[in-house]
């Protein structure tokens, strides 16, 4: 949806909310409909939209990833560990899964856990270089790079974006966004060892993978 794409979330709630009868029929907008609530920070909507949506659905990795982002975004960080660990299971190498997992563990308290998650990503990156150069982003997530982007330029309020933007940065060998992301994070909250964790990784790939190019 192109209200979407470009961070139009009343916009696109409006559009939504005429196909509201068709929904049953058109599944996939029961997710978007829980995304636009999300960024408009309707947050009870957002769940049921998602819960309708997995009902519909074989357990979608994505929509566990923007439940795990709501409940993070309540503070509820066991329930966002579940819902996360049950989309890494459907996807593990899925970034924005992983970004949040990490997040969730390092809030949690466990940064021996979200050090391993960031480790996983980075693993994957190397063995598909070669191979996928160009990878931009997870395939089954659905939200995206632009989106993410945008729900991270609204503010120090939607931190929650900056960790998966970073890993899927370096997935796709954008390694210098990769970095500024990172250090944007840090800057944020200079005492988070995750966002240490992160920029420590994008600095390092950001070396390493331009020495092997």
């Amino acid at each position: 949806m192109v209200h979407i794409r470009q961070g139009k979330f009343a916009d696109a709630d409006v559009e939504l909310t005429r196909m509201r009868a068709s929904m049953d029929q058109i599944v996939e907008a029961y997710f978007l409909a829980g995304l636009v609530k999300y960024n408009l920070n309707q947050l009870e909507q957002a769940t049921t939209f998602l819960t309708h949506y997995i009902a519909h659905r074989e357990e979608p990795a994505k929509a566990f990833a923007l439940l795990g982002a709501i409940t993070l975004r309540r503070g509820e960080i066991d329930n966002a560990i579940r819902f996360l660990e049950r989309g890494h299971q459907k996807d593990p190498r899925d970034a924005e899964i992983v970004g949040l997992l990490g997040q969730a563990y390092g809030e949690k308290g466990d940064e021996e856990k979200s050090a391993a998650l960031l480790g996983e990503i980075l693993t994957a990156r190397t063995e598909t270089a070669a191979a996928q150069p160009s990878t931009t982003a997870s395939g089954e997530t659905g939200i995206g790079v632009v989106e993410l982007g945008h729900i991270f330029g609204q503010g120090k309020g939607n931190v929650l974006a900056g960790p998966p933007l970073v890993l899927l940065a370096i997935q796709a060998a954008r390694f210098d966004e990769a970095a500024r992301i990172a250090t944007t994070l840090v800057k944020l909250n200079p005492n988070n060892l995750y966002y240490q964790h992160l920029l420590g990784s994008a600095l390092m790939t950001q070396r390493n993978f331009a020495a092997a190019e």
